[in-house]
């Protein structure tokens, strides 16, 4: 069975729900999103739809976990672990969400772990040190 490969703008999508997750968007992953959009190409519609995304939640059941590839699954939860985590905190609601959509992904807790860990150690060598 061939998998399919997320297009830009599913990814994005996917991500607006994420952001949602606490009921806001916050600047942080407002920008992040649209920078996110502009670097993967999206066209002047494509972007219209991710500003709308923005505004109100889009369906979260979009993604169809039998239809993705492995590579796939995991990159949407590094990017969703990305955008949780852009503000400097992670509200319950949005560790639940990450929680869930790795049930929904068919992600086990350990590979959601190692995710995790690379989450915590690219932040870690973003920090600024004194």
């Amino acid at each position: 069975m061939t998998h399919s490969r997320l297009s830009p703008l599913q990814v994005c999508k996917f991500l607006c729900g994420v952001a949602w997750a606490d009921a806001s968007i916050d600047p942080e992953e407002r920008a992040y999103i649209l920078n996110l959009a502009e670097l993967m190409g999206l066209t002047e519609p494509e972007r219209k739809s991710v500003e709308g995304w923005l505004a109100l939640p889009p369906d979260p059941h979009d993604i169809a976990p039998s239809r993705l590839s492995d590579e796939d699954k995991h990159n949407l939860i590094l990017q969703a672990l990305i955008l949780v985590n852009i503000d400097g905190q992670v509200t319950s609601h949005e560790g639940r969400l990450i929680k869930l959509l790795s049930k929904m992904l068919r992600l086990g807790d350990d590979e959601l772990g190692e995710l995790r860990a690379k989450i915590t150690e690219l932040y870690a060598d973003l920090a600024v040190k004194p």
